[in-house]
């Protein structure tokens, strides 16, 4: 008999390190479109050059513009 409050911990770590992978993953995009607005790039350029459409990264590139993030 299983109780509620039984704790999985491989099931635990492995959430955990894929939580950590997504944030990692979305840092790195964070960077990137940071320096290439930087660099004075359209959000359609960004788009192209990541190869990615531009409404999978409209809302980081709203967020680093209005931010301010941009050095």
């Amino acid at each position: 008999m299983s109780c509620l409050t039984e704790y999985d911990e491989a099931a635990t770590m492995e959430y955990l390190k894929n939580e950590a992978r997504e944030e990692g993953r979305e840092e790195a995009l964070r960077t990137l479109v940071k320096k290439k607005i930087a660099k004075g790039k359209s959000i359609e350029t960004i788009a192209d050059e990541m190869e990615v459409s531009v409404d999978e990264i409209r809302d980081l590139y709203d967020e680093v513009c209005n931010a301010n993030l941009v050095k």
